[in-house]
Parts: structure tokens; sequence; C-alpha cells
């Protein structure tokens, strides 16, 4: 940035005219061109003193924009700078908190699958218990039958014994009163004899 004001600067030192004005032999006063020639350089070193003040300024404005040219150059590169600082950070930013959300994904889908798993084993486990469940109530129902079916024999054959002993009992009742009225009626058949 300074570079070009000093260039500027060398730039005035080489326009401004070096104005040598050479002193008068010591000569008459009374001189009149002497006199003239005197004025005549002071107006023209005057006028070479106005068109370097004019250059001055000149050149001044143009070392003033120089400068305001190379200070704007200069915050648009450190605007450009921070920009890509900036941008830069963000991307940095943005890829952190990518990864973080990835990685959250990644532990909610393995919660998923665990919460899954864990349902799956229980829906087995459940499942298991149901049938053992049912496999134990056909056993009891099957047991069930099994001791009503022995029972019903158990009281078939009690009723069949029962039966039989009824049966026997009316035959030996039948047979000891047949006995009876044999002997009562060989008894009769007896007396009837003796009598006549």
């Amino acid at each position: 940035m300074f570079c070009i004001a000093k260039e500027a600067q060398d730039e005035i030192k080489a326009a401004t005219p070096q104005v040598q004005v050479d002193e008068p032999e010591q000569e008459d006063d009374d001189d009149d061109g002497v006199l003239e020639e005197r004025e005549n350089l002071k107006t023209e070193e005057d006028y070479l003193k106005v068109d370097y003040e004019d250059e001055m300024r000149r050149l001044n404005k143009y070392l003033l924009a120089a400068q305001c040219h190379a200070i704007q150059k200069e915050q648009r590169r450190l605007k450009k700078q921070v920009q890509k600082t900036v941008k830069a950070e963000n991307m940095r930013i943005h890829n952190i908190m990518e990864q973080e959300r990835r990685q959250a994904i990644i532990k909610e889908m393995e919660k998923e699958a665990i919460r899954r798993q864990n349902c799956m084993e229980l829906g087995k486990f459940q499942r298991q218990q149901i049938e053992e469940k049912r496999e134990q109530k056909k056993r009891e129902q099957e047991q069930e039958i099994q001791l009503l079916d022995t029972l019903k024999k158990q009281q078939e054959e009690r009723y069949k014994v029962d039966t039989s002993f009824l049966l026997i009992q009316d035959a030996l009742v039948y047979e000891k009163e047949k006995q009876q009225r044999l002997k009562q009626e060989e008894i009769k058949q007896n007396s009837d004899v003796c009598e006549k």
C-alpha cells in the first residue's frame, strides 16, 4: 500500500522544476535593465512556484487517491480472507454437526434394533409360555378324562359285582324257600301217611 505512496512521492520530486536563479552580478543600481531583468526573473519564479504548488496539489490528490485505492484493495483482501475463514469455520461446524447427526441416527437405529430384538424375544417367550400352558391344560384334560374313565369303569365293575351279588343272594333266598316248601310238603305227606 505504502509502496504506491513512495512511488508517487518520487514522481513529485521528478516532476518538480528545479528553479535556479542566478545571482546577478553586482552592477550599478541605476541600471534600469538589470532591475527589469530582476523583476522578470522574480515574476517567472512566482509563476513557477504557483505551477509547482498546483502540481503538488495534483500529485497529492493522486497520492491520496492511490492511498485510498490501496486501502480499499487491502480491505477487500481482508474481507475475502475473513469470508474465506468464516466459510471454512462454517463448513467445519457443519461437518461436526453432520457427524453428530449421523452418530445420533446410528445410535437411534441401534436402540431400535435392540428394542425390536427384545420385543421379538419377549414375543417368543410369551408364545412359548402360552404353548406350554396349552400343553399343560391338554395334559390335565387328558388326565381328567382318564380319571373319569377309570372312575366310570370302577363304578361299572362295582355295579356288576353288586348286581351279581344280588342275583346270587336272590337265588339263595329262592333256593332256601324252595327247600323249605319241599320240606314242609314232605312233612305233610308223612303226616298224612301216619294218619292212614
